[in-house]
């Protein structure tokens, strides 16, 4: 493939083959058009490849016809694009010429192009034709001649045919030679008088007219790739009334060629011909010539034998070939006759090769008396009546395809041999060893599908199976009565419907090959069989038996069988005789009983092999309900594998066992004294082999000999039975270290035990004896005693032990000094789970003043923080744990032969701690006071753990009377936590909630403190929170002139710094300036403060400013605030303007709104007197608006308040005042004045204060 760019004149570019292992190639492209390109321009260039090369099919294909036979393409190439072109390999190309009738020899032609004369009536006489582009490849041709026939081959450019004697060619053959033969077809068509063009033939096929007398006046020759696309249609290259030939002579019936044909000859079948019934005594072959051809069978009744046969009664021995011929087949059609075969012979030697077919008999395919038949690869005998092929002595079956015959594919009565071939979907046997002594033996070759595959039914036959493959066939793949059946090599019996070898009769052995996946079990069994080796694998049952069904006698001496799977015996079923004594049976399955082997009656006997990995709901080895299973020697099923013993069944020891276990047992129920083996050689003791078997785990039971038993148990000294295992165990009774403690030991139903000689030793405490009762405190057994053979059950047994303790509470400073003791026994200890030490209270009740106690310990100055046993705890000491400590009071080794050993335990004190107070702290209102603030002043000393100040906690403060909530002062109250205060705990410092009057208030703090011991001490101590003052500020009023106005003097440095440095603002507060001096007049702010306001004065005016400071005492650093308002003048001339006075907010309900309403106009509302009516300035008193006001004269006004009033308009707010909001929006009202009328912040700062109060 190459890319190209336009261009003018000629361009080179490379082409890559498309196909593997293909080279680089030139293409010269040559311009259409002899002008300079542009790149908007389009023009056409021709592409010629290399000598060699021609154009890939794909790019013929989009060519018009006239370009197929150019060595060149014409392409399309736009302006700016790239061109991709494809060439084939290097390819041969063909040449020819034609001799022609007055024109004598025509030019060359190539390409498929025509060679000789169309339409002018002129014969062809001679051809030449040459192969050029590939050394390896050549040609060589015939043609049939007028008054000749066909003429000799002769090689390429030689002339074929005849000069100069006027005689026309009626056909041609053309056939490639050379090495590279194999990589092309070539085609050829001829124009023919009477017919004109007729179909393309192709390598050797024959092309023209035969016999008919007819010149050929033309022909065409093409070259393709080998299995390339023909030129043309390819059904009728050749025209001729012959059916048949004989040499160069043709003849119109096969009847008259077959008579024509000497003896030894050979027939060529033209065409689809019919025949009638042949008798001969001939030797021939019979082939196809250049197409695939039927003959068929004309007779109108039955009775005729066959297309062709033997003359009645004579019994000559002649050689019959039938074959193919250059690929093409010929088949014989009984067309329903034929009632002994298609063909038939008494002796004939038949051979049917590749290409041959014979179907459609009434009677067999073949039928071949005392002949020999031999079928080879690609003979097909197919759909006949009876058999395939019937003989009453051999076939040989090389390969070929029998099939669909209505009885057997093959019958014979004396030898059949099959080394390949295929046998199938015939309606009984594929191939039947018939009647008589037939021997049958294939090596290879497939016969499948059929009812059965191999079939004997007559009991005299012998069958070997060496190699090849038996499968899906429906019934059997094998059944036979015959003498023997051989099953050897790499013969498979496989995927079979039914049975794999079905063995009714006779002797079977299988040596070695494959019976896998058959349906129906492998093997079925009812004669004799051995498995001496091969596979038997993967076949299945849904009864009993998937690998081997047995009733006959089966010995199994070698092979595997595994993998198979049955409802029963998923390896084996047998009920007659089985011999074990090699081969293996693995991983095989049943669902119900016997995944190895399923013994459903009849007599096992395994002396070796291997039997594992089986799997089954009973018995994975072996289901065992048969007459006898004798076991003996290397006979073994592996200890994964059980042997079920079905009720009463068991298995008899024929000869020492070798493996242990031989077998895992699994009766189907356990009992003590069930039998489940015997032994039946020697001196028939159950304790010679006992050893040998494994029981599965089911209770306490076990296999133990009958010789060993008491009489009590009834069994037999052969026998071996399930037994009870009970155990005699011994406990030590003591949680100290104990030496010589016997071991566990058994002891087995009706079998004679004893207690250990073993007398444990501890070293400090005497042992007794033995008894039952852990509790003991008289042993019932000592060392040595016998046990009764009757005791069958589990003996546990306590070691009795014969020592006390005595514990001493030893007060160890106590106020009132006395002592209290008790004894405690090894027994009491283990009855109460140990010895629970005393606690102080209620016990021993000791006292110390100024201390608390704090536990037992066993060292009388041990440190308090230690206390052994304290005396908030359960303290539990076990037997073993009070010897050791009274061996290490003692300071010596105990005496086991001291009754009584004691310990002593020693009271411990500890000194409750000290916490204490240094000064009251004091804090103003609204201060932060943190948890660890309130613990700066308090601290705590203990004697054992020293400072203890950092475990101080707060459990409570209790706040004094007086705290104001809603105007009222509330009733003391308190704080607590039970962990302590928590470490973001504050003291409440009641902001703007203390009375100046009853400043400072006084709280108390409750502390406590806990030592290591748990020793509490609790402290309450006072803390102090004194009243905040609110900050001052004193302001005068300023004066500017409108020119300092105008030009930016009033700014708010002016009015803050300077005016406090100059003395005209003067800030303090009482504590901060005590605290943090100077402070406040850092902190004096203007709320709202606009110079630029100043600098637009154009006149004499004013701006009321206000001034606002808050002290440090608050919430977060904010605290009290103060505002403070004054008056900056600016003067025109000295003119000063006065501030207006005042304006308050008045709030109205509808009803007093209404009373002055429209007064002017005499249409007051209720209460209104009508104009000229009284005196009207006095109804600026009865509680409506001034007759001025806005509210009445300007209609916006007036809208706003009736839409307020409007209960079917919502409201766009909603404020709910209770008493105590009233009152403190007063106080706030006193202290900052109505609206913004003292402070321009005020409206603001209410609605931060009382923003809660808003509802909607």
């Amino acid at each position: 493939m190459a890319d190209t760019d336009q261009g003018t004149g000629n361009k080179d570019a490379d082409i890559v083959d498309t196909e593997q292992g293909t080279r680089e190639i030139k293409v010269v492209w040559e311009c259409t058009e002899d002008i300079e390109h542009t790149e908007f321009e389009r023009y056409i260039y021709t592409a010629v490849p290399e000598e060699g090369y021609v154009w890939s099919e794909e790019l013929q294909k989009g060519c018009e016809e006239r370009l197929l036979t150019l060595p060149y393409v014409e392409v399309v190439v736009e302006s700016g694009a790239a061109v991709n072109v494809f060439a084939a390999r290097a390819a041969a190309g063909v040449s020819y010429r034609a001799y022609c009738q007055y024109d004598g020899w025509k030019s060359w032609s190539a390409g498929g192009a025509t060679a000789g004369t169309v339409g002018e009536n002129k014969r062809l006489e001679a051809m030449q034709i040459k192969i050029s582009g590939d050394a390896n490849l050549g040609v060589k041709y015939q043609v049939h001649v007028q008054n000749t026939g066909w003429m000799n081959w002769v090689n390429g450019s030689s002339t074929a045919g005849t000069t100069g004697q006027s005689l026309r060619v009626e056909a041609v053959r053309i056939q490639l030679t050379g090495a590279s033969e194999g990589s092309y077809d070539i085609y050829y068509r001829t124009y023919c008088e009477s017919y004109g063009w007729l179909d393309w033939a192709k390598n050797g096929q024959s092309a023209g007219t035969v016999n008919l007398g007819k010149r050929m006046e033309a022909f065409q020759v093409r070259i393709t790739v080998k299995g390339g696309t023909a030129p043309g249609a390819t059904v009728t290259p050749l025209q001729t009334d012959a059916a048949a030939r004989v040499g160069s002579s043709y003849y119109k019936t096969f009847n008259e060629a077959f008579d024509a044909m000497p003896d030894g000859g050979a027939m060529y079948v033209i065409r689809n011909c019919s025949a009638t019934h042949i008798t001969t005594r001939k030797s021939f072959s019979v082939f196809p010539e250049e197409r695939n051809v039927k003959v068929t069978f004309q007779e109108s009744t039955l009775i005729p034998a066959g297309i062709i046969c033997t003359e009645e009664g004579w019994r000559g021995n002649p050689t019959w070939n039938f074959s193919g011929n250059g690929g093409y087949t010929i088949t014989f059609d009984a067309n329903g006759k034929g009632q002994s075969g298609v063909i038939s012979s008494y002796g004939a030697t038949i051979n049917l090769k590749y290409g041959s077919r014979f179907t459609n008999a009434s009677g067999n395919g073949v039928w071949n008396d005392k002949g020999i038949t031999n079928v080879y690869d690609g003979a097909y005998i197919y759909n006949n009546h009876t058999h395939g092929i019937a003989t009453c002595n051999m076939v040989n079956l090389y390969g070929g395809s029998i099939y669909g015959n209505t009885y057997d594919g093959i019958r014979a009565q004396k030898i059949i041999n099959m080394s390949g071939g295929n046998l199938y979907n015939n309606g009984e046997c594929g191939v039947h060893a018939g009647d008589g002594t037939c021997t049958f033996t294939m090596t290879g070759g497939t016969i499948h599908d059929n009812a059965n595959g191999v079939g004997n039914i007559d009991g005299n036959g012998t069958i070997n199976i060496k190699g090849g493959n038996i499968y899906s066939n429906k019934l059997y793949g094998i059944t036979t009565k015959g003498r023997s059946l051989n099953i050897s090599g790499t013969a498979a019996v496989r995927d079979n419907k039914g049975t794999g070898v079905a063995v009714i009769g006779g002797e079977a052995v299988v040596q070695s090959g494959k019976i896998y996946g058959n349906q129906n079990a492998g093997i079925v069994n009812k004669g004799s069989a051995k498995i001496i080796g091969g596979e038997i694998y993967s076949n299945s049952s849904t009864g009993s038996g998937g690998g081997i069904v047995n009733s006959g006698t089966l010995n199994v001496s070698g092979g595997s069988i595994h993998h198979n799977s049955a409802a029963n015996g998923g390896g084996i079923t047998s009920s007659g005789t089985l011999t074990m004594t090699g081969g293996s049976l693995t991983d095989n399955r049943a669902s119900g009983n016997g995944g190895g082997i399923c013994l459903s009656g009849g007599n096992f006997n395994l002396t070796g092999g291997a039997i594992a990995k089986n799997t089954a709901k009973n018995g994975n080895g072996v289901y065992h309900n048969g007459t006898t299973f004798q076991l003996g020697g290397n006979g073994a099923v592996d200890s994964e594998n059980d042997v079920y013993l079905q009720t009463n069944k068991y298995i008899t020891v024929s000869s020492a066992l070798k493996a242990s276990p031989a077998a895992v047992l699994t009766p189907s129920g356990y009992s003590n004294g069930r039998k489940a083996a015997e032994v039946a050689y020697g001196s028939k003791k159950g304790s010679m082999q006992y050893m040998q078997f494994a029981l599965k785990p089911n209770g306490g039971y076990c296999l133990r000999p009958g010789d060993l038993q008491d009489s009590g148990a009834k069994t037999k000294t052969a026998d071996i039975v399930l037994s009870t295992k009970y155990m005699i165990q011994y406990d030590k009774n003591y949680d100290g270290d104990v030496t010589d403690i016997p071991l566990s030991a058994p002891k087995y139903w009706y079998e004679y035990a004893g207690i250990s000689k073993q007398v444990p030793l501890e070293g400090r405490i005497k042992f007794l004896g033995w008894s039952e009762n852990a509790g003991a405190d008289k042993p019932d057994y000592q060392p040595g005693d016998p046990l009764n053979a009757s005791l069958n059950r589990n003996i546990k047994l306590y070691a009795v032990w014969g020592t006390k303790i005595q514990v001493i509470y030893n007060g160890n400073g106590s106020d009132a000094p006395k002592e209290r003791t008790e004894e405690i026994t090894l027994q009491e200890c283990r009855k109460n789970g140990g010895y629970l030490i005393r606690k102080n209270a209620g016990f021993t009740d000791y006292i110390r003043n100024g201390c608390s106690f704090a536990g037992w310990d066993i060292i009388a100055d041990a440190p308090v923080k230690t206390v052994k046993y304290p005396e908030q705890k359960e303290n539990r000491l076990t037997f073993e744990e009070l010897l050791d400590i009274a061996e290490a009071q003692e300071k010596g080794p105990l005496s086991e032969e001291k009754t009584i050993q004691e310990v002593c335990l020693y009271a411990l004190w500890d000194k409750i701690p000290v916490i204490t107070g240094e000064g009251i702290q004091e804090f103003y209102e609204g201060t932060e006071v943190t948890r660890d603030m309130l613990l700066a002043n308090i601290k705590a000393k203990d004697d054992e753990d020293g400072d203890i100040t950092k475990d101080i906690r707060i459990l409570e403060i209790k706040y004094d009377k007086g705290k104001l909530e809603d105007g009222k002062k509330q009733e003391a109250y308190a704080e607590q936590w039970k962990d302590g205060m928590p470490g973001d705990g504050r003291l409440d410092t009641w902001f703007l909630q203390m009375d100046q009057e009853e400043s400072p208030v006084e709280h108390q703090i409750i502390y406590s403190v806990k030592d290591s011991a748990g020793n509490e001490a609790t402290l309450e101590w006072p803390v102090r929170v004194k009243y905040n003052e609110f900050p001052k500020i004193e302001a005068e009023d300023r004066y500017f002139t409108l020119e300092e106005a105008k030009s930016g003097v009033i700014t708010e440095g002016v009015l803050l710094s300077e005016a406090i440095e100059s003395g005209k603002l003067a800030v303090s507060d009482k504590e901060d300036d005590e605290l943090h001096p100077g402070r406040m007049e850092q902190e004096v702010k203007l709320a709202e403060f606009h110079p630029e306001e100043f600098i637009g004065f154009e006149d004499s005016g004013y701006i009321v400013i206000t001034y606002s400071v808050k002290d440090s005492m608050g919430p977060e650093g904010e605290g009290k605030e103060t505002f403070r308002q004054c008056t900056v003048h600016v003067m025109k001339d000295g003119e000063i303007v006065n501030p207006e006075p005042l304006k308050y907010v008045r709030f109205i309900n509808q009803a007093n709104y209404e009373k002055n309403l429209n007064l002017q106009t005499g249409q007051a509302g209720d209460g209104i007197e009508k104009s000229g009516e009284g005196d009207v300035s006095g109804k600026e008193l009865n509680g409506g608006l001034h007759l001025n006001s806005k509210w009445y004269k300007v209609l916006e006004f007036r809208e706003l308040l009736f839409g307020t009033w409007d209960e079917e308009k919502p409201a766009k707010e909603v404020w709910c005042f209770k008493n105590g909001d009233v009152k403190n929006i007063k106080k706030y009202v006193e202290e900052h004045g109505i609206g913004n009328s003292q402070e321009r912040t005020s409206l603001l700062r209410f609605a931060e204060e009382f923003g809660f109060l808003k509802i909607l």
